[in-house]
């Protein structure tokens, strides 16, 4: 009627030949994976293992074993990125050497671009995703006020001499941070990557 009927439970049939299992080993068996992004922990249990007369084994449990990990359990798919994820700007006066006309002081605007990295992979159970870096990265670009220096001859003849003079270019505008760096190998160095 729908319902499981026992008819016999696993026995040994009459006239059959008893062939022991044969002590092979004892160890530690993975029994069981958690995972935290590719950080897998693994539990374990010690074992005794015996071999079948057919070469099959069996495996009994004879208590708890020491866990194992954290293990890397990724494989990386893909390059690490690091994309922009905001901005800040800054400006300010420099001295800068314009030859004869010496040091001067021009303005230098800076636009510091915060990036945070990427990196593809793939885990040993067939899960797929990207990891985040632990640290935000930043890149300064600066754009510097231009200068130029000219002269103009005084008392011409054997009395010459020159007299220097500096002229200043336009402020710059603040430059504009790369959107995304695909070769930041100092930065994935310091993420272990």
């Amino acid at each position: 009627n729908g319902s499981p009927f026992e008819v016999v439970k696993s026995v040994v049939l009459p006239g059959s030949t008893l062939t022991p299992y044969v002590f092979d080993r004892s160890g530690n068996e993975v029994t069981g994976v958690t995972y935290e992004g590719c950080d897998a922990m693994k539990t374990t249990a010690d074992v005794k293992v015996y071999k079948r007369p057919d070469g099959t084994e069996y495996k009994e449990p004879i208590g708890t074993g020491t866990p194992v990990g954290p293990i890397f359990a990724c494989t990386v798919t893909a390059a690490p990125y690091w994309k922009l994820q905001s901005t800040s700007n800054s400006s300010g006066q420099v001295s800068v050497n314009f030859g004869n006309c010496g040091n001067k002081s021009v303005t230098r605007r800076t636009s510091t671009g915060y990036y945070k990295g990427f990196r593809p992979v793939s885990r040993e159970d067939g899960q797929n995703f990207v990891q985040e870096s632990s640290a935000i990265k930043t890149a300064s670009y600066s754009a510097t006020q231009g200068g130029s220096c000219s002269y103009e001859e005084v008392n011409q003849g054997s009395e010459s001499r020159y007299r220097w003079f500096f002229g200043r270019g336009g402020v710059p505008g603040y430059p504009t941070p790369t959107a995304t760096l695909y070769t930041q190998s100092a930065w994935d160095s310091a993420e272990g990557w």
